[in-house]
């Protein structure tokens, strides 16, 4: 696998590998702050109560009964992260052993409060303790020092993915004229040596896999998030999902992320380029 690079507007990845499928996109519109209204293929499902970072069961309800024709099959933007824990509502109907691999900066592994309501911050955990198909969670671009603090159940497991590349990228922009190369290289020697710990070539038990995305994964520079965000750069987020969309069988993926408040226009701009990037990347 090669990835180019031109900064965010190269969202351009080039593979050895044929694509196994292409996967339909379906944009979630869970609150009115979201900026997917004119866009094609959007659920409009702001008008439900009761789903704002927490999720009554009669919100709940209505929201299966509004996107049960959506397959889990498919790419899922799924609004900001004040919602991901709508990754539940289409890893709730997998019926076969599955692996689940998340980005994000935070754990989402909270113990559940308020009487026990799903929420965006406790959805993993959630996941974890409902779905006996589930068999690993891995957690990567997580912040350590969050992390540190939870007591996961052993089939979590973090991947530890930061090298220099990101912290070089800027840098080397301004002084090394070979500096794509370069950083192409850190990255590709990073997704190598840390996508083994998800995906074994010579394990005939590979099971499939659900991809989550929330995009305070990524750097400033690349989104713009209404909680704290991580330090992983856009590239890197694309050349490990599509390397695990390569060489495994994937089943659903889902997007989360932004700013929330439709009156910020640059942090919106800036989402979607981030949106476009993803999109272009595994479709």
């Amino acid at each position: 696998m090669q990835i180019c690079y031109n900064g965010l507007m190269n969202k351009k990845l080039v593979n050895e590998k044929i694509m196994k499928k292409k996967l339909p996109i379906y944009k979630i519109k869970l609150s009115s702050g979201c900026d997917y209204a004119d866009e094609q293929n959007v659920i409009d499902i702001s008008d439900i109560q009761g789903t704002n970072c927490y999720l009554d069961s009669e919100a709940r309800l209505e929201i299966e009964r509004r996107v049960k024709d959506i397959p889990t099959e498919a790419i899922h933007f799924i609004d900001s992260g004040n919602y991901h824990y709508m990754s539940l509502l289409f890893l709730e109907r997998i019926n076969e052993p599955f692996n689940l691999v998340v980005f994000d900066n935070h754990t989402d592994y909270q113990e559940s409060a308020f009487g026990g309501l799903t929420s965006c911050g406790g959805w993993i955990r959630e996941a974890n303790d409902t779905f006996s198909n589930l068999n690993k969670i891995y957690l990567i671009g997580t912040d350590p020092g969050l992390a540190a603090s939870e007591r996961f159940s052993d089939k979590v497991e973090l991947i530890n993915w930061k090298t220099d590349a990101n912290k070089d990228t800027d840098t080397e922009a301004k002084t090394d004229a070979n500096k794509e190369a370069k950083i192409e290289a850190k990255i590709e020697d990073k997704i190598e040596d840390k996508i083994e710990a998800i995906i074994d070539d010579k394990n005939d038990k590979k099971l499939p896999i659900y991809i989550s995305i929330d995009k305070d994964v990524l750097s400033e520079k690349y989104y713009k998030a209404n909680w704290s965000q991580g330090t992983m750069i856009i590239d890197e987020l694309i050349g490990f999902v599509r390397n695990i969309m390569d060489r495994c069988d994937v089943i659903g993926i889902d997007v989360c992320g932004g700013t929330g408040d439709e009156n910020d226009i640059a942090g919106n701009a800036i989402n979607r380029e981030a949106d476009q990037a993803i999109l272009e990347a595994l479709n």
